[in-house]
């Protein structure tokens, strides 16, 4: 820090009646600290510096360099009317808790048939397969609306199948060949969106 900003630090301390100490505990320094920016041995960091603008009731500009704000800066341009954006926002409101409704509907759905199957025909290793069906059909449902197919979640999809063929007709050893599916999957991902793109 320069000598100039150094006595400006004094000098703002001074005229707002300030000891060192009683400046230190105010902005939650050392003493020491203060003396240090005030003899220009170190600057005060980004801060320590909005701290002393605020207490001193000056910009940093102003704390800084000495330059006094004239006039104030020029507003921004508004580019669309005001209740555009509370329109805007609504509707945004209204999609997500939409969503959130259908998300849940979804998974009640899957719930009540893991209980049905459960419950009726005592199938609870079986029923269980809805529930990440359920968590399925949601991620499938936001990749089609995105227009995103790495949204799905295929991971869970290939091991819902595999259990669901394991568990009901008892084919584990062959159907493993669905986890080798997950990379090619991703990979036609990356090329449906290289080619979008």
């Amino acid at each position: 820090m320069d000598i100039e900003t150094a006595s400006r630090l004094l000098e703002y301390r001074k005229k707002n009646g300030y000891s060192q100490e009683e400046l230190a505990e105010k902005i939650g320094v050392s003493r020491q600290a203060i003396s240090k920016w005030e003899r220009s041995e170190s600057s005060p960091d980004t801060d320590n510096l909005i701290a002393l603008s605020k207490l001193y009731n000056v910009s940093i500009d102003e704390l800084l360099n000495g330059k006094t704000e004239t006039e104030p800066a020029p507003a921004p341009q508004k580019t669309e009317p005001e209740s555009f954006k509370y329109e805007a926002t609504f509707e945004v409101g209204e999609k997500s808790e939409s969503h959130t409704a259908r998300n849940a509907v979804i998974s009640l759905i899957g719930l009540i048939a893991f209980l049905l199957t459960g419950f009726l025909f005592k199938w609870w290793a079986f029923g269980w397969t809805f529930l990440l069906f359920a968590f399925c059909i949601i991620s499938l449902i936001e990749a089609i609306e995105r227009k995103k197919p790495s949204h799905f979640a295929y991971p869970i999809f290939a091991a819902a199948v595999y259990c669901l063929i394991g568990i009901a007709f008892h084919i584990w050893n062959s159907t493993w060949v669905l986890f080798v599916t997950i990379p090619l999957f991703y990979l036609i991902c990356d090329l449906f969106k290289k080619k979008k793109d």
